[in-house]
């Protein structure tokens, strides 16, 4: 039961659940096995902090002892949470809209490059990502790109503008760290490693 086995087990337990956030840790024991803790609700973006803060809890969800954390995982809402005004404002297609909710947000992978452990998104019931820090030059080089002081013209800023589409934001990612589709659907092909050409 690998630690990949695991955020395939939680990303089950969110299933269609997609009106919030949900996220939660995938945790190691002494003895090397891998187990999770429970989907929890959140009202930010599971990434938001190193640690996971749950919806009507005092502070972090912090990991039993003697396990340690070894990964994070969290989940994203449906399509029909998003205003449409929204997707026609940066010019979407519906699939790309998809693609943009799937994916790690710029916001998440900023947490996420700097927490330098693995995080699984389940973007949707029927696709869940991974993606794996590596420290490597063209991973700092994104992460110089998606930080708060990075400025209007951030990865977010144009994303956002509509000048970059949600396909180039998947292929830098491709390009930064190692970036894996777990479970795919029709819109990311079946489970494979992303790599620069990913289309």
């Amino acid at each position: 039961f690998s630690a990949r086995d695991a955020a395939v087990y939680a990303h089950e337990q969110i299933g269609h659940q997609r009106s919030f956030y949900y996220g939660g840790y995938v945790l190691k024991g002494t003895d090397g096995r891998f187990v999770i803790t429970q989907p929890l609700e959140s009202v930010v973006h599971p990434f938001a902090s190193t640690l996971f803060f749950p919806v009507n809890e005092p502070g972090p969800l912090i990991p039993p002892e003697p396990y340690e954390l070894h990964a994070r995982y969290g989940s994203h809402t449906a399509l029909s949470m998003v205003d449409p005004e929204w997707v026609k404002q940066r010019g979407w297609s519906r699939d790309e809209a998809l693609l943009n909710l799937q994916v790690f947000s710029t916001d998440e992978m900023y947490s996420i490059i700097l927490d330098r452990r693995v995080a699984y998104v389940s973007g949707a019931e029927d696709c869940l990502l991974e993606y794996t820090p590596n420290q490597s030059p063209e991973e700092a080089l994104l992460l110089a790109n998606i930080a708060p002081g990075a400025g209007e013209n951030s990865l977010g800023r144009r994303l956002d503008r509509g000048e970059i589409r949600p396909g180039d934001w998947v292929r830098r990612l491709a390009v930064a760290g190692e970036f894996k589709i777990v479970q795919g659907n029709a819109l990311w092909g079946p489970r494979s490693v992303v790599y620069s050409d990913w289309s």
